[in-house]
């Protein structure tokens, strides 16, 4: 069974925020494009670069991402989380609308969440997807992704493209200010699976692969997180998004494996929707008791409320999170602390969403008297 290699570029902003292991390593990242060509942004219009924040950004690059709306692009998992630990939003910036890294008209924006997949798996790198929340909209058409109804553009043997900042050669690897692109086939989810290619590491439920027959031609280092197309009635298509591989392009390994969008919709669209709306916190004091209550509209995914409460000077009094009732319209939810003591308090509701969002209401002072 092929050892696999996450292709995010292992420097910068991943060894010193995830504490990355060391190139060479069995979860050593793994993709920039090797056997490809120059290509433009013209062609991508989607296509992001992630890097991390200081110094120019083709020293900082190590990851792709897409254009999916006006506040988000999709990236792969592992390009900013690792089991333990997801990477501060302000250490990233994305950049988009160039195909030069060097290029000095391209837009950039800061990140302000980072959503990963609630089961991300780093050791076996399943459910490998997460979103970035730009602190900004751009005005970028967004790509079109795959869905569970797009089977058919899944087949093996089909035309496939992935475009990228990797590495251009496996070996004392080699990479270009400029975006580059290949053409790939997708493979047959029963060959990758096989013992002597990936074996049960592959999950065809959130995986697909892709490779060139000779091997001549693949994503690389640096990859990670970029998109794998497909064309339907003319208009490129999101399949995958690049995760790992057995080294670039070389001869005798299995293709290389990609997030399956179609498999991850739900995740995606969850996490790229509105985040849950929270109104200020109504409170009440009483023989000890203090009551609060808010409005929650939460955003049709999973979530977990309750009510942030801190004494001035005396810190929190925690209090548990309960689950939130799913559904479009609004939800009160209404706590009661007993054995409060008399004092200066500030009070808020807090909303967790599935994939790791946390909102806030908006903070009331409270000044409780015996």
């Amino acid at each position: 069974m092929a050892a696999p290699r996450a292709r995010r570029l292992a420097a910068g902003l991943v060894l010193a925020a995830l504490a990355a292991v060391a190139p060479g390593a069995a979860a050593a990242p793994s993709p920039r494009i090797v056997g490809g060509t120059e290509t433009s942004i013209a062609r991508w219009p989607a296509i992001a670069a992630v890097t991390s924040r200081g110094g120019d950004a083709f020293a900082q690059q190590f990851c792709g991402a897409t254009v999916i709306g006006p506040r988000f692009v999709l990236t792969a998992a592992h390009c900013v989380a690792d089991d333990f630990d997801v990477v501060r939003p302000r250490q990233l910036l994305v950049r988009l609308g160039s195909d030069d890294l060097r290029g000095a008209r391209a837009i950039t924006r800061r990140v302000v969440s980072v959503r990963v997949h609630p089961r991300w798996d780093a050791s076996a790198l399943a459910n490998d997807v997460a979103l970035l929340q730009l602190a900004r909209p751009v005005a970028i058409p967004p790509m079109r992704l795959a869905g569970p109804g797009d089977a058919a553009l899944e087949a093996p043997g089909t035309a496939a493209r992935v475009a990228g900042w990797g590495a251009m050669q496996d070996v004392g690897p080699v990479y270009p200010a400029h975006l580059r692109e290949t053409a790939l086939e997708l493979g047959d989810p029963a060959v990758c699976g096989a013992e002597g290619a990936w074996g049960a590491i592959f999950l065809p439920a959130v995986h697909v692969c892709a490779g060139a027959p000779d091997r001549s031609r693949d994503a690389c280092y640096g990859d990670s997180g970029g998109p794998l197309v497909v064309q339907s009635g003319g208009v490129p298509v999101q399949v995958g998004i690049v995760s790992f591989g057995d080294g670039c392009a070389i001869a005798g390994t299995p293709y290389g494996v990609y997030a399956r969008v179609s498999g991850l919709r739900a995740f995606i669209d969850a996490a790229s929707g509105p985040d849950p709306g929270v109104s200020a916190t109504k409170a009440g004091y009483r023989r000890g008791v203090l009551r609060l209550r808010a409005r929650v509209v939460p955003n049709g995914e999973q979530a977990f409320w309750s009510f942030r409460v801190e004494r001035h000077r005396k810190g929190a009094l925690l209090q548990p999170f309960e689950p939130l009732a799913a559904g479009p319209g609004p939800v009160d939810v209404a706590l009661a602390i007993p054995h409060v003591r008399p004092g200066r308090y500030v009070v808020r509701v807090v909303v967790i969403t599935g994939d790791g969002v946390t909102t806030l209401g908006r903070p009331r002072t409270l000044r409780l008297r015996g």
